[in-house]
């Protein structure tokens, strides 16, 4: 999970090397100062993306989308949902999304529609699904933007991540109960005003880590309180890139080992450094 948390907002960034496949989920925001995500592919040795995946439409997920292209890392194939176009949310969204998909477009990228079970096989027995996304967001449910988050799961090494996008209060109460959103990882989603997520969403995950994308302000803050709490509570090992920087997962038939970039025990239930969790 890289830390696009840069110059005081918030950015959402995953990547994933599986053998020789490189994915993205996100990629924070499109500004100079916002460009965390590019500076750390290029740091890396990242030349190529295989796979990118946009969970969000909105800009401090998809909006570094540019920035890696223009940065002259090959972006191969661009992964996307859009719900139907005469909604009062798509209408606030659309045009500035169907911009960023038009550039990738034109600089050479697949831009691929997706829907609720796509699939993409990985080596190693590894895969990427789409376990939810709302097809239709209408003026008069009263839906937010959040709740057009594509929800992605993660499966590899006997191990699994789910991917929330920026999931807000009702895709929380919908996808409770359900057994295909349980997970050992659960990527956070952003603590948000007003939205407030049902700690029986976090129970039907029933992760035992937890990585949160959120700055220091957001995750200590009023915002970031119920979930903060609940995971003290339940005394989970939490790492945030607000305090912890770039958090790195290894994933080995052994053990999977987990490495942040900076220690820190900052509205956690305690400092949680490397940890190597044996199979």
């Amino acid at each position: 999970m890289i830390n696009a948390n840069i110059g005081g907002a918030q950015g959402d960034s995953n990547l994933l090397i599986v053998g020789d496949q490189v994915i993205m989920i996100d990629a924070g925001q499109n500004k100079p100062k916002y460009e965390a995500t590019v500076r750390y592919l290029k740091a890396f040795g990242i030349s190529r993306i295989d796979h990118f995946f946009i969970s969000h439409p909105d800009r401090a997920y998809y909006g570094g989308l540019a920035s890696i292209i223009v940065s002259g890392i090959n972006v191969k194939k661009v992964y996307y949902h859009l719900p139907v176009p005469d909604t009062r949310i798509s209408l606030q969204a659309r045009p500035h999304y169907l911009k960023y998909l038009d550039f990738a477009k034109e600089n050479g990228s697949d831009t691929i529609q997706i829907d609720q079970n796509f699939q993409l096989d990985l080596p190693n027995n590894s895969s990427i699904k789409v376990v939810h996304v709302e097809p239709d967001v209408s003026v008069n449910n009263g839906l937010s933007l959040r709740d057009m988050s594509m929800i992605i799961r993660f499966d590899t090494v006997d191990s699994s991540v789910l991917f929330t996008g920026n999931l807000g209060r009702y895709l929380g109460e919908l996808l409770t109960g359900r057994e295909d959103i349980k997970a050992e990882f659960l990527k956070m989603p952003y603590p948000g005003p007003g939205e407030s997520i049902p700690t029986s969403f976090y129970k039907t995950v029933a992760p035992k880590y937890l990585l949160a994308p959120a700055p220091k302000r957001q995750w200590c803050g009023d915002d970031g309180r119920l979930a903060r709490e609940w995971s003290i509570k339940s005394q989970l090992p939490t790492w945030v890139t607000g305090t912890n920087g770039n958090i790195h997962v290894i994933w080995r038939r052994d053990q999977t080992v987990i490495s942040p970039q900076y220690n820190d025990e900052r509205c956690k239930l305690r400092e949680f450094s490397n940890m190597v969790i044996k199979k």
